[in-house]
Parts: C-alpha cells; structure tokens; sequence
C-alpha cells in the first residue's frame, strides 16, 4: 500500500510527451478542502527511471504503481523494461 496522494489518478494526456496526473476525490472529503494540483509528469522523467524497478520509480516519482503503469502507457511506453 502507498500513501501517495495520486494513488489511482485520473489522467489527461497534454501533449506527446507530458502527461497530467489529477489525484482522485477522497470518498467523504468534501472538493473544497481537497485542493492538490495536477502533477506534470514528461516522458523524459520517465526514461531516467527505467534502471528501478517500477515500485522504486513509482515511489520516487510520488505516485503509484497502477498511475505509473497508466501514465507510461498513454506516453507509449507498453512495457516496463
């Protein structure tokens, strides 16, 4: 289990290279005092992190697995190497 805050994050697709990651609603928490900014994350920060295994570059990176799996493959990165 993480205690990251992108855990299972929404995505949005920017450009061909960057990606936006938007933490989900917390059941019970109203919108108004759950104000996290989307997290910006480039292919290229990615590409940096392909010596890790994925939960060490999902950790560093501040979001989980499943959002890292998500993000690589909307950038077109299908597998982790």
């Amino acid at each position: 289990p993480t205690s990251s805050h992108y855990k299972a994050a929404m995505l949005t697709l920017t450009t061909k290279n960057k990606i936006l990651l938007y933490p989900r609603k917390k059941q019970g928490v109203a919108r108004s005092t759950e104000s996290r900014a989307a997290t910006a994350i480039e292919r290229h920060q990615i590409e940096h992190l392909f010596n890790l295994p994925l939960r060490d570059a999902a950790a560093q990176l501040d979001i989980c697995v499943t959002s890292l799996k998500r993000a690589c493959r909307s950038l077109g990165i299908k597998k982790w190497p």
